[in-house]
This record gives structure tokens, sequence and C-alpha cells, in this order.
């Protein structure tokens, strides 16, 4: 089924999807607050600190600390709160979507702790990206994640079981390319059901 082009038909499938993915997650299932934070500079960026007061307060928080875990759960509302304030602007649920998981996962390279770990590794995208479900299993304790090579510079990220939106995901994986030195990256999805989808991934050295 194609997605609806009305941003307010959009938002409505967000809702359901979101609150579908939120019945899944357990309260076990949670991210620190460092990578919450780096959400939360994405939206204020777009939309002002009125945006990040009521992120926080569908949260439950008046702030976020960067090494608690807080529940997925509630990123997942927090983000229904960013779309609904940003997706037009964005040009739909989708884009806002890929802009900022492609925006945060910027922020969290670009942190002492993001620094630390490119340093690690050869500065080659086919390094990050190979180690990128290995460093997710570290954040969220939901989902599998394979990454094959079917090429040099392309390959297929595969998620299953997986509560994040793809479209999030897909810009994650941009974002980490091109910090890795990529010149290009392109990152289209294959769906097989909202928690089941594949990432087919190209880039240019």
């Amino acid at each position: 089924m194609e997605a609806p082009t009305d941003i307010a038909a959009q938002l409505a499938v967000y809702r359901e999807e979101t609150e579908a993915r939120c019945a899944r997650l357990k309260r076990t299932d949670t991210i620190k607050g460092l990578f919450i934070n780096c959400y939360l500079r994405a939206w204020e960026a777009q939309g002002g600190r009125s945006l990040v007061d009521r992120c926080l307060a569908a949260l439950g928080e008046a702030a976020v600390h960067d090494l608690y875990g807080y529940p997925y759960a509630s990123l997942l509302r927090m983000g229904l709160v960013g779309a609904e304030a940003l997706a037009a602007r964005a040009g739909g649920v989708a884009p806002f979507l890929r802009q900022t998981g492609r925006q945060a996962t910027a922020g969290y390279l670009g942190s002492p702790l993001g620094k630390a770990f490119l340093a690690l590794l050869p500065q080659r995208p086919r390094s990050i990206i190979g180690l990128m479900p290995w460093a997710i299993r570290t954040t969220f304790t939901f989902g599998e994640r394979v990454m094959r090579f079917d090429g040099p510079t392309h390959g297929v990220f595969s998620c299953r079981f997986d509560y994040s939106p793809a479209e999030a995901n897909a810009g994650a994986v941009e974002a980490a390319l091109l910090a890795a030195g990529a010149k290009a990256a392109a990152v289209a999805i294959e769906r097989f059901d909202l928690f089941n989808f594949d990432l087919l991934v190209r880039w240019e050295e």
C-alpha cells in the first residue's frame, strides 16, 4: 500500500505505527540519554526550545541525563511529537524520520564518545557499516541486525524484530557512512512488515 500524500493522513498512520511499536516494547528496552539528547538537539534546531519542552513532557522528565537509560517507547512517543511539529516542513513523515536519524547520528558521532568510537576504526565506510550491528546491540536490547556485503561499496543491512522506524535507521546509516569518508551514500528501504525490513546500502569512495 502506498503511503498517503496528505501530511495529516501520514501522521495518523505514524501514530498507529508508534502505538504498535510501543506495544511490543518492554520496560527494560531502553536507550541511553546521550542518544535522546542528540535527537532533542536535532529537533531544537528546527522547532526551538518549545518543541524540546513538549518532547520532554512526553518523556515525563525535566531533563535528560546522558548516562541514564530511558524506555525506548518514550523516545518513540517523543518522535511522534517531533513529527507533528516538523513533518510538514520536512516534506512528510518519512523525510522527517530519515532526516532525524541522520542528524541524531551525526550529532552522536561528533560527540567525544562518538569521536572515540570512530578513532578505533579504520576510516573506511566499509569498516564502520560492518560494525554497526555490533554497535547497535550495545545500545538496544531488541532486534537482530546483520550487514551483508554484495560488493566493495554496496550491501544489505538486514533489520529483524526492529521496533525503530525504518526511515530513521536509513538516515543513521547514511550519516555513519558519510562520517567515515564516503563521498555519497544512498540507502533504500525494502519492507516486509512494520518490524522487519532491509536497508539496501550503496556509497562512493
